[in-house]
């Protein structure tokens, strides 16, 4: 499967991605860009992780990552993978979901961790 991906040039901001199906039929997808960044730093200020951190995670340097969080830069497919990984997430959260749908998750995910450490202290 042959993934592509470009800024369109009539929207700075969003990104065209096309992806080749399983069929080889190639489907387009607009990514925003602004939208993505905004949930990269609202989920990693969620979870308390500086840039640096995730960076080093990724195997990246921290402004190779501030860029992608500034909307400066989309992350390749690789990388969505490894941020998801992170965050448990789905890839599709982090590319497609709504904003508030993906920080909702997010909160209900910590506040379950929470639950849990708290029951084991009990």
């Amino acid at each position: 499967m042959k993934n592509s991906t470009y800024i369109d040039s009539r929207n700075p901001k969003a990104v065209i991605q096309k992806d080749r199906n399983m069929e080889g039929i190639e489907q387009q997808t607009d990514l925003n860009m602004e939208e993505i960044a905004t949930k990269l730093r609202r989920i990693r200020e969620i979870y308390g992780y500086s840039q640096e951190y995730v960076a080093e995670r990724m195997g990246i340097t921290q402004p190779a990552y501030w860029q992608k969080e500034n909307g400066k830069r989309m992350p390749s497919e690789e990388r969505f993978g490894q941020i998801a990984q992170l965050y448990n997430l789905s890839v599709e959260d982090l590319k497609h979901q709504e904003i508030n749908s993906v920080l909702i998750k997010v909160h209900q995910m910590q506040i379950e961790s929470l639950r849990k450490k708290m029951s084991v202290m009990a």
